[in-house]
């Protein structure tokens, strides 16, 4: 064994359940089934929405939402069971709400809430005059 490191059993690796894995129900809560629920719920047939995912088990369940009436604007909506994210690829703007309880009616009106923004923003109701920067001095003007 090499100074300094713990030995790794392959046996406990292989049996362990990926947490990023997201396929599965945690705590009884299914976040693609609810993702699926919400989404459809809040857009309607005015509303391409499709899904976006990879092979990778670690991806979060998702989907592309876009107005059938063409304004240029998408969003895509992600869920995990700790985390929601939007993200607007044009604008390269992303926003993320935490939720680590296992209240599935709580992590379900957060999900709603945060679509409901996304929706309000491809209707063109909502806009993004400024923003600061992470880790770049100065502001981006949208």
């Amino acid at each position: 064994m090499t100074p300094g490191k713990l030995p790794v059993h392959e046996a406990d690796c292989d049996s362990a359940p990926n947490p990023c894995a997201l396929d599965l129900p945690r705590n009884g809560i299914d976040i693609k089934a609810m993702l699926d629920r919400v989404v459809a719920e809040v857009f309607d047939e005015t509303f391409a929405v499709r899904t976006v995912g990879s092979s990778d088990a670690a991806w979060l369940p998702g989907v592309q939402v876009s107005r059938r009436a063409d304004n240029g604007r998408a969003a895509i909506i992600r869920a995990s069971y700790e985390w929601m994210v939007a993200f607007i690829s044009e604008l390269e703007v992303q926003v993320a709400l935490f939720d680590y309880d296992d209240v599935e009616v709580e992590k379900e009106a957060e999900l709603r809430r945060l679509c409901l923004v996304m929706r309000a923003y491809l209707h063109g109701e909502g806009y993004i005059e400024q923003r600061r920067r992470l880790f770049r001095r100065g502001r981006y003007r949208c």
